[in-house]
């Protein structure tokens, strides 16, 4: 744009306003210029001027809950007839990815990272699907105590990034499978914090319901 100043006789200063445009894109802050030029009656000391228009526009991520079923493990032969399997012989040990979108209010110029974690809510998370804790004793079969079958892998300190101009990103959770009958189980997958980004909706709830 062009314009004029005009400072009155006797006054020492005067003003140029420079409209700003907002808009509802979260991106860098921004620089621009004012140069003075065609002075009358005046010398110019500092024709040239910087101005700064920062953002205040970061957008909102957010994670919606899903709801699956665990699946069965591999079985484990015919050899159990009576329908009873001990924990032993369930092999849940191959758990099953899922998948998790992750959703921003608007696109930015900024790259987004958000991190996040699982949290238990009555299903029972672990390092891995099949504890197994056993010692077997001489040539006997061992017991099942120590064995542990967990409904979730565990996930702490994880990160998913937004590339600039994306709106959308998967993370990815792994389930384990078994044979048991039970009620349907829920954990949390719960976003800790965000660059670039303002946590809305920051938890979703997975529910593993029950298929056998």
């Amino acid at each position: 744009m062009i314009g004029t100043l005009e400072i009155a006789p006797g006054l020492e200063s005067g003003r140029i306003t420079v409209p700003v445009c907002p808009d509802g894109t979260f991106e860098a802050n921004e620089t621009f210029r004012v140069r003075l030029s065609g002075e009358v009656n005046v010398a110019f000391g500092d024709a040239l001027a910087n101005g700064a228009i920062l953002n205040d526009d970061p957008p909102d991520v957010s994670i919606a809950g899903r709801l699956f079923t665990e699946g069965d493990p591999p079985s484990p032969g015919s050899q159990f007839s009576g329908g009873v399997i001990p924990p032993e012989f369930l092999d849940n040990s191959s758990p099953k990815k899922r998948s998790f979108a992750l959703r921003l209010s608007g696109p930015t110029t900024e790259q987004v990272t958000v991190t996040w974690e699982t949290r238990s809510k009555g299903a029972t998370g672990g390092p891995v699907c099949r504890q197994d804790n056993r010692t077997p004793l001489g040539t006997q079969l061992p017991t099942s105590r120590g064995v542990t079958l967990n409904d979730f892998i565990t996930a702490t300190g994880r990160s998913a990034v937004f590339a600039p101009g994306m709106t959308s990103a998967t993370i990815t959770i792994e389930t384990c499978r078994d044979f048991e009958a039970e009620r349907a189980e829920t954990f949390r997958i719960v976003l800790t914090g965000a660059t670039n980004a303002n946590i809305t909706d920051g938890t979703a709830t997975c529910t593993l319901t029950d298929d056998d």
